[in-house]
């Protein structure tokens, strides 16, 4: 196959190549497209119309994207936050948004290097508001923490969750209340923070939000309360409640 009329990103240099061949699924040539062979009997002729072409490695994060989200929230990285209390005060100290339904974000602690030895939980962000919405990003960009003004913001303000495994004990259970904790895996924070416009979490409904089952059934949602982060050195591991994937990472000690 012969593709002309592009805009090859190469890497190599500022140039773009305008045209390239690929025989066998390889890139066999890559320049100008004045310079380009003559087309084999029965090879197929690509124009793409001036389009960008760039090498494979595709970021299906879009990442991006992701930063752009970020370009208003609160900086909570390490160089900033070094404790709860910290990140609790970066939050109340930067401009509420103008517009009351606004929510107040932060993103980039990193609870390993708390002295508190935990995350943040829903309790711990709403001494920064009880009214708005608060979110908190970890800096693994896969775990988020809310206030309970968040929660409720979705449509979440009760459920009973029950124990979902053998293996993880003792059983959870909250009945007619939000759970303690509250941090959420990067789906389940994405569909709180969309609960803007729709106030329950796509795929979730109050009664099916629980600890663990959403994370193991593949539900758009999931919750959890935080665990301890594991400190430097020798650490002892034990069960703890039913929790997300990225909270499974980091066992209590």
């Amino acid at each position: 196959m012969l593709v002309v009329d592009a805009k090859v990103f190469t890497g190599q240099g500022a140039s773009f190549a305008s045209a390239f061949r690929v025989e066998d699924g390889v890139f066999t040539w890559v320049g100008d497209r004045s310079d380009a062979p003559a087309p084999a009997p029965g090879e197929e002729v690509v124009d793409l119309g001036g389009a960008t072409v760039l090498p494979g490695l595709l970021d299906v994060h879009t990442h991006p994207a992701l930063l752009a989200s970020l370009m208003d929230a609160v900086p909570l990285l390490p160089s900033a936050v070094s404790s709860i209390a910290e990140l609790v005060e970066a939050l109340r100290a930067h401009p509420e948004p103008a517009d009351p339904e606004d929510w107040v974000e932060g993103h980039g602690y990193d609870d390993a290097r708390f002295p508190e030895g935990r995350g943040p939980d829903r309790h711990d962000l709403d001494r920064v508001s009880t009214t708005r919405p608060v979110l908190a990003r970890r800096c693994d960009a896969h775990t988020a923490v809310v206030n309970t003004a968040a929660l409720h913001h979705a449509g979440i303000t009760r459920w009973s969750a029950s124990r979902t495994s053998p293996r993880r004990s003792p059983p959870a259970r909250w009945s007619r209340s939000v759970p303690p904790g509250s941090a959420l895996g990067c789906r389940g924070w994405g569909s709180t923070r969309s609960g803007r416009t729709s106030r329950t979490p796509v795929g979730c409904s109050p009664t099916t939000t629980v600890p663990g089952r959403c994370s193991s059934r593949g539900s758009r949602c999931s919750w959890t309360a935080p665990t301890r982060t594991p400190r430097p050195g020798p650490t002892t591991r034990t069960p703890g409640p039913a929790t997300t994937a990225s909270a499974r990472r980091r066992p209590r000690t």
